[in-house]
């Protein structure tokens, strides 16, 4: 009796320390694969950030945030809605220029809700020559889209027209804009600075030249007399007159580190990827154009169209080049379709296949994609494939 309650408990005891073992092992089992699955979810992380340093990803995402919070709060003035743009522009071309107050936007904004086709509404632009814009306009990268302007009689139509102050980090993703004479995406006439601002709106001019006029229409404005820096634009822009550019229809001032890949057309002269005209006839003013390029196509003029100036007259142009192609019944060049003799033209090239010869050097293809230092400090190689393996500049994400 006492033999066979001494073998139920050895057994008991037995039984009760394989399942203490069982449960252990269960437990060590289910550490490893969280050590395993920790390991996997570290080398997916190495992976995404390859050639990264994640610490320094981190921080700048970090000082970015930081950044903005302190924009916000030394902003004059903080814009969300359609309707508060609205009143903003209301104010400025009611006299209160803004000059030495910063307005920034804090939100993505829809314009559809205050001016569109449907409603034959139009959006009137900030700033007239009578009280143009004076201060600094800050857009954030918040979008800016569904933009409307039908104003065919009247001069400097844009999201703003006469802009005496900054406008930066703009971006107008869509929209129509129509106008007269001095019509833009970003601002129909420019006295000052415009830094990192992108157009993808519709443009079109009415002015004609059978009534002596010139259309002086761009991508980003339609005159420069100040800086153009870091801008872009990838809407089609059309004119039924003369100086028409990617960037800006007319340029008495500076333009750098641009790029245009929207399509241009005009009816008669002076067609330009980056600017229809470049520089001021008197000489009162040279245009300067340095570090761009153009992507987009130019078409359907008479005279005078170039990769990056229609024509360049006592004027500036360096370190550019061109691969759109171009079509003008005469006088059509790789960069310049037409120069004075006293404009200037250094290192600048274009695709061999998109137009005639003319004072800047042609370059095949492959050529072309391997002129990263050639150009200068502003390029860098096209490693994201964002322009077709064709140098881009350097503050391109």
């Amino acid at each position: 009796m006492i033999k066979s309650e001494r073998g139920s408990i050895t057994s008991f005891v037995l039984s009760m320390c394989l399942l203490i073992l069982f449960i252990l092992v269960g437990v060590f089992m289910r550490n490893q694969n969280k050590i395993i699955n920790q390991k996997q979810q570290l080398q997916t992380t190495e992976q995404r950030y390859s050639g990264n340093n994640l610490e320094e990803e981190m921080a700048q995402k970090y000082d970015e945030i930081v950044k903005k919070e302190e924009e916000n709060a030394g902003a004059d003035l903080k814009i969300a809605t359609a309707a508060e743009l609205k009143d903003f522009a209301n104010q400025v071309n009611s006299g209160q220029t803004f000059e030495g107050k910063t307005i920034i936007l804090t939100s993505n904004i829809d314009m559809a809700s205050i001016c569109s086709s449907s409603s034959q509404i139009s959006w009137t632009p900030i700033g007239n020559s009578t009280h143009p814009f004076k201060g600094v306009f800050d857009g954030r990268d918040y979008t800016i889209e569904n933009i409307y302007v039908n104003h065919t009689t009247t001069d400097c139509q844009g999201l703003f027209g006469y802009n005496s102050g900054t406008l930066k980090n703009i971006r107008l993703t869509s929209g129509n804009i129509t106008g007269r004479r001095w019509v833009a995406g970003i601002a129909g006439y420019n006295f000052k600075s415009i830094v990192s601002c992108y157009s993808n709106a519709t443009l079109s001019s009415t002015a004609s030249s059978d009534n002596g006029m010139v259309s002086q229409i761009g991508g980003i404005a339609g005159t420069n007399e100040g800086t153009i820096e870091k801008c872009w634009n990838t809407g089609s822009i059309s004119a039924l007159s003369n100086q028409c550019g990617g960037i800006a229809g007319y340029n008495m001032g500076t333009i750098k580190e641009c790029y245009n890949k929207g399509e241009l057309s005009a009816t008669v002269t002076h067609l330009g990827g980056i600017t229809g005209l470049n520089g001021y006839e008197k000489q009162l003013r040279t245009g300067k154009i340095k570090d761009c390029y153009n992507v987009g196509n130019i078409k359907k003029t008479t005279w005078y169209a170039g990769g990056i100036c229609g024509q360049n007259q006592y004027g500036e142009v360096a370190n550019c080049y061109n691969i759109g192609t171009i079509e003008a019944t005469n006088c059509a060049g790789g960069i310049e379709g037409a120069y004075l003799t006293n404009s200037t033209n250094s290192n600048t090239y274009y695709l061999s296949t998109v137009a005639a010869s003319d004072r800047s050097v042609a370059k095949t293809e492959q050529e072309l994609k391997n002129l990263v230092s050639t150009l200068g400090e502003a390029f860098r190689e096209d490693t994201g494939n964002k322009n077709q393996g064709y140098p881009i500049l350097n503050w391109q994400r």
